[in-house]
């Protein structure tokens, strides 16, 4: 067995004073977008090294204005396969979407 690129997975929600702003889901997203591209930069990475994107939103009707926001990766090549799941709250209260990525990190 050959090793692949090492992974990993992170998590990327709003803090509490974010999630209590208010309830606008382009807010929200945008917000969550810009914490996962700076994770990335932090792993010296892009978003064409995230492999698989999951987006949990506490409402469907949310996934329009979420697409949105990241249909734009489709143009560039760097719009990993993924999948939304609605769940019944996130963590902290207030915050409609989080996302979880999972990275393949670069050779070192």
């Amino acid at each position: 067995m050959t090793d692949g690129p090492a992974l990993r997975t992170v998590r990327v929600t709003l803090d509490a004073d974010q999630a209590a702003a208010g309830h606008d889901i382009g807010r929200q997203a945008r917000i969550v977008l810009g914490r996962l591209n700076l994770q990335l930069q932090a792993l010296e990475c892009a978003m064409a090294n995230v492999v698989c994107l999951t987006v949990r939103v506490t409402d469907i009707g949310h996934m329009g204005e979420v697409y949105e926001l990241i249909d734009p990766l489709e143009d560039t090549g760097d719009l990993p396969p993924g999948s939304a799941v609605v769940v019944p709250a996130l963590s902290p209260p207030g915050a409609l979407l989080e996302l979880e990525a999972v990275i393949a990190l670069p050779a070192s």
